[in-house]
C-alpha cells in the first residue's frame, strides 16, 4: 500500500497510529519520483544511498520505509533518525515501529539503546508541556511537532515491550505514568483546541497502557466531562473504551471501566439517544448502549459494595 502524506499531517498521523496499534499488515511503502521496484524486486543499495542523501524529505522518508520493509541498514537508518527535518524524523520512527512489529526483528541491543535514548529526548515532561503550551500558538506548535511526540511514544512503547531495555514491570509502569498518562492528560485538557485528530491519539495512547494503576488514572482523565461532550465524541469514547484490550467487554479491567462510567451513565446514554440523528448509526449505537446497560446491571452489586479490581485474564 502506498501512503500519501498530507501537508497538514495531524489527521494522517492519527490514521497511521491507528493502523500501527491495531497490527495492520499494511506497511508504508516507499514512493520515489522515479522507477519503483516491483513487489518481488528489492531496491538496489545504490538507490537507497541516493534517497538517504537526497535534499527532498519525501526521498529520505522513502529510504527509511524501504529499509524497514526490505532489510535494515542500521547505520543509514540511524542517520535518518537524526534528520534535521522533524517531519522526516517522525515518519522514520513510524517505519521503525513497523519494522519491530511486522518483522519481529531483533534489533541489536546497543542499537536499540541508541534508538530509545534518541526518542526518549522527544517525550520528556518538558517537551510534552512545551508542545501543548504551543498548541495555541501556530509558531510554537510548529517548533514542537506533536506528530513527532506521538510517534516517539508509540515506538518506545513497542521497543520496551520487545527488548530488555526496561528490566522491571515497575520501571515500565513509571514510564507509562510519566509519558503516556501525561500525554492523555494534556490531550483531554486541550480537547476543545485541537479538532478531531487528538481524539484518535487519545485512544491509541490508552491502548498502549497496560499497568492497571496507570490505566485507571488515564481512564478517569478520559471520562472527565464525558457528559458535556458532543454526541459524536461520546459515541467514539464508548466504542473505543468498550473495545479496549484491558478495559473492554469481557476483559480483565472491564469492571473498573463500569465503575468509573456508572455515576453519569444515564445522562450520557439519554443524551446520545436524544441527539442520535444518523439512521445508519442507530442499530450499532443501540446495540452498544444495550450491552453497557446489561453489563452495568450485572455488576451493580460489586460496584456498590467495594472498589472494582482487575480480574485475572
Amino acid at each position: 500500500m502506498t501512503y500519501h502524506r498530507h501537508h497538514h499531517s495531524l489527521c494522517a498521523l492519527a490514521f497511521a497510529l491507528a493502523c500501527l496499534i491495531t497490527g495492520s499488515s499494511a506497511l508504508l511503502t516507499a514512493q520515489t519520483p522515479e522507477k519503483q521496484p516491483s513487489a518481488h524486486e528489492k531496491m538496489p543499495r545504490a538507490e537507497i544511498l541516493r534517497l538517504v542523501g537526497s535534499s527532498k524529505p519525501d526521498d529520505r522518508i522513502a529510504a527509511a520505509e524501504v529499509m524497514a520493509s526490505e532489510g535494515m541498514d542500521y547505520d543509514l537508518f540511524w542517520k535518518l533518525m537524526n534528520d534535521k527535518d522533524p517531519e522526516v524524523r517522525q515518519w522514520v520512527i513510524y517505519a521503525l515501529d513497523n519494522f519491530c512489529s511486522e518483522k519481529q526483528s531483533d534489533i541489536p541491543i546497543e542499537m536499540a539503546r541508541k534508538m530509545a535514548a534518541l526518542m526518549e529526548k522527544e517525550v520528556t515532561e518538558e517537551r510534552i508541556r512545551a508542545a501543548f503550551d504551543g498548541s495555541k500558538d501556530s509558531k510554537k506548535a510548529e517548533d514542537n511537532d506533536l506528530g513527532l511526540l506521538y510517534a516517539s511514544a508509540l515506538c518506545l512503547s513497542r521497543l520496551y515491550q520487545t527488548t530488555a531495555l526496561i528490566r522491571t514491570p515497575e520501571a515500565y509502569a513509571s514510564w507509562q505514568e510519566h509519558v503516556l498518562r501525561s500525554l492523555v492528560f494534556n490531550l483531554v485538557s486541550d480537547r476543545d483546541h485541537q479538532g478531531d485528530a487528538p481524539e484518535e491519539y487519545l485512544y491509541v495512547l490508552l491502548a498502549l497502557i497496560n499497568d492497571p494503576e496507570v490505566l485507571t488514572h488515564a481512564l478517569q482523565l478520559t471520562l472527565e466531562n464525558l457528559d458535556d461532550l458532543p454526541t459524536s465524541r461520546q459515541l467514539t469514547a464508548l466504542e473505543e473504551l468498550w473495545g479496549h484490550p484491558l478495559l473492554g467487554a469481557g476483559k480483565p479491567m472491564n469492571l473498573i471501566l463500569l465503575q468509573e462510567l456508572a455515576p453519569f451513565w444515564e445522562s450520557v446514554r439519554d443524551h446520545i439517544l436524544r441527539n442520535l440523528k444518523d439512521k445508519a448509526l442507530k442499530e450499532r449505537t443501540m446495540a452498544l448502549l444495550t450491552h453497557i446497560d446489561t453489563a452495568l446491571t450485572q455488576a451493580r452489586q460489586q460496584l456498590g459494595e467495594e472498589p472494582a479490581k482487575a480480574t485475572q485474564p
